[in-house]
């Protein structure tokens, strides 16, 4: 598996990019396809879309969004739920079929679509389900099992 350095089919330095649904997201490349079209999707929408595919079916929280997609800056809800709703529409999603983000009042988001994780040799593994493969006597456990801890910041804070 080549790496972002020798990539082909421009994939992650883990070598994976996440499919859901028929799209799939090369976070390496900061692009999204839907087909063989690319979305034209902005920097702040891809950082949130990227967030959902790392943590399919979890409950991210309003603030826990916020602190990894605006980490140093001091913003209000309405723009995280602006760049939420710009990305439904990308998707595709409806406001009475909510195939892929769903919105737990209150708390925060959850993506509900499956993810996996794509590599160039185009074998599919279930993001919430990652195995460990043996491959010519050499054991790689896929990166994105990982757990991300983004700091705390103080939002009374105003931006320099």
């Amino acid at each position: 598996m080549e790496t972002v350095s020798g990539s082909k089919n421009g994939t992650t330095n883990n070598g994976y990019r996440y499919a859901f649904g028929e799209f799939v997201l090369d976070p390496a490349n900061r692009t999204c396809t839907h087909g063989d079209e690319a979305l034209p999707i902005s920097g702040k929408v891809y950082d949130v879309l990227l967030a959902f595919v790392e943590n399919p079916g979890r409950l991210l929280s309003k603030d826990e969004l916020i602190d990894r997609i605006w980490a140093d800056e001091f913003v209000e809800e309405g723009n995280l739920a602006r760049n939420v709703s710009t990305l439904r529409k990308l998707l595709g999603d409806t406001q009475k079929d909510h195939k892929y983000i769903l919105t737990v009042p209150g708390h925060g988001y959850r993506f509900v679509a499956d993810v996996r994780s794509v590599d160039d040799q185009a074998s599919e593994t279930t993001v919430e389900n990652l195995q460990i493969e043996e491959t010519d006597s050499v054991t790689t456990i896929p990166v994105t099992s990982a757990v991300y801890r983004y700091p705390a910041r103080n939002r009374s804070a105003p931006v320099r």
